[in-house]
């Protein structure tokens, strides 16, 4: 239900006016990705530290 996702010029991935209604999966936020900067929930278990011996 996207306005023209296989357009191969000037595909439009912007939903339909009649659209499913958010469904509660998702929650709002005011923020872009999928970390809160005022909580960073990957902190204390990811690095992006390299290996010994690379």
């Amino acid at each position: 239900m996207l306005r023209a996702p296989y357009n191969q010029t000037s595909p439009d991935f912007t939903p339909e006016a009649n659209s499913p209604p958010v469904d509660g999966f998702f929650t709002p936020v005011n923020f872009i990705g999928g970390v809160d900067p005022a909580n960073n929930w990957l902190k204390g278990w990811t690095t992006n530290e390299k290996p010994a011996g690379q």
